[in-house]
């Protein structure tokens, strides 16, 4: 149809120079179109998919200053017309970790990986789309006369950083040190670890509290958040790479920015080892009601740096009943979670300074002004009738 239109607007300027000049048109169809796509492409970009989830939140431009001006960033949520996708991951699959030689030292680290002054690492070529700003926060303290812990950190992030810049991600290690004098509180140095990472880029939407003495084994599992609270450290070589319990949330957790504040973070007031994360998986799942998701076992593969629990780190003999709290259907109507959490986060920043490839921030937890057991537990445990085993306001 197309043709005869042309033919006769041909004829009817009375010439055939008009019917050769469509000829060639239609002989290079392809290359015209080619060029025409490329041309469009460079004036009239459309959206990738991961812009277009980007567009769904406000762009934000945070200037943001540390405490103590240890650094200055200004942080900007679109840099860059091309968004890090994907398929342009250049995945290595299956790693080969191993603790048989000594770490390399964190300024070796630094000088090999390239992070900037304040201890960021993000891609040179592309935008980290919504969810990919990471901060990966790890609770620590090495009070042991060989510095054991401080290894296993030089051990994580010389094998972690490269993973991670592998992944085209936006990120930042926190290391949440806490002073001496105190039971070890896991749970309530990761709610500060959280804290900590907001002060200096509110742009962050994703987190990961993650453990010490756990390395990937295969770069192939994202440290993206996705929308789902997950957990990572689901195949560990200690136990054979096979989950040790069905509740289990310890060890590798990640949520976004929305959902930890949600579930109102971590207890502060699980002192010693255990429970926590307990306790945390209840706030996900029967507090707020969301589904945990456990990444694939064949990528989530962790090695476990073999150590001995730290001095410090005596079990916590109130975690058993802390836990049992949530086994009252009254006491977590009235959501008592919401009382001990984020919103009660008392500490003082003793020391915060960048340790060439990661933010250092030393804490005192003030252990003095904890919640005592009575306000945890008796005052809030309401009657039951051991008959019918059932709670009664």
């Amino acid at each position: 149809m197309i043709k005869n239109i042309i033919e006769a607007i041909c004829k009817f300027l009375n010439g055939h120079r008009c019917l050769g000049v469509f000829v060639l048109l239609a002989l290079n169809y392809y290359q015209i179109k080619k060029i025409a796509t490329s041309l469009n492409s460079a004036y009239c970009p459309s959206k990738t998919k991961a812009e277009r989830q980007y567009a769904a939140s406000p762009s934000q431009v945070e200037t943001t200053t540390m405490p103590g001006d240890v650094f200055n960033t200004t942080s900007t949520a679109l840099e860059s017309a091309e968004f890090c996708l994907d398929e342009h991951i250049e995945y290595q699959g299956k790693l080969n970790i191993s603790f048989n030689h000594l770490p390399l030292s964190f300024e070796e680290i630094a000088k090999r990986e390239g992070p900037d002054e304040t201890g960021l690492f993000e891609p040179k070529t592309c935008t980290p789309p919504k969810n990919s700003r990471v901060a990966i926060i790890i609770p620590f303290r090495d009070e042991t006369k060989a510095l054991i812990r401080t290894r296993h950190l030089q051990y994580l992030l010389e094998h972690m950083i490269s993973v991670l810049k592998r992944q085209q991600l936006h990120f930042r290690f926190y290391i949440i040190n806490q002073i001496s004098g105190s039971p070890f509180n896991r749970a309530k140095l990761l709610n500060v670890g959280y804290k900590e990472a907001i002060k200096d880029d509110p742009t962050m939407d994703c987190f990961v509290f993650h453990d010490v003495d756990l390395v990937l084994e295969d770069d192939r599992c994202l440290y993206s958040c996705d929308g789902n609270p997950n957990h990572y450290s689901v195949a560990i070589d200690k136990f054979r790479y096979r989950i040790p319990y069905k509740k289990i949330f310890g060890g590798i957790v990640q949520l976004d920015r929305k959902m930890f504040k949600a579930v109102n973070g971590f207890s502060n007031e699980f002192w010693g080892w255990g429970g926590e994360d307990d306790d945390m998986y209840r706030r996900v799942v029967m507090g707020e009601n969301f589904k945990i998701h456990r990444k694939p076992p064949e990528f989530a593969r962790y090695k476990m740096i073999e150590h001995k629990r730290d001095s410090g780190n005596r079990k916590n003999l109130e975690r058993r009943p802390m836990v049992n709290r949530w086994n009252f259907k009254a006491l977590i109507e009235k959501r008592f979670w919401q009382l001990d959490g984020l919103n009660s986060l008392e500490y003082n920043v003793v020391a915060k300074e960048v340790n060439h490839c990661f933010v250092n921030v030393t804490v005192d937890l003030l252990y003095d002004i904890r919640m005592t057991p009575e306000e945890l537990l008796l005052n809030e445990l309401p009657e039951i009738d051991p008959k019918k085993r059932v709670v009664s306001i």
